[in-house]
């Protein structure tokens, strides 16, 4: 409803607000725990091709999108 209003009614996209992201210092100690994590319990997985590499990639995606805040 209010995300409708915006865009409709004040003609608004995503990139007209700003958004706060976490500090890079705090990404990467996250990233490093998810990779730990994906290390220890799929470790097949994680050494295959789709493994880090493929959650490093996702990670920084979501970095800059999901893992922010509208300010």
């Amino acid at each position: 409803m209010i995300e409708q209003h915006q865009k409709v009614t004040l003609n608004l996209t995503d990139y007209d607000f700003d958004v706060v992201c976490p500090d890079r210092a705090i990404l990467d100690e996250l990233l490093d725990i998810s990779l730990e994590m994906e290390r220890l319990i799929v470790p097949d997985f994680f050494a295959g091709p789709f493994g880090e590499s493929e959650l490093r990639s996702d990670f920084e995606m979501q970095s800059k999108s999901s893992l922010c805040s509208v300010d």
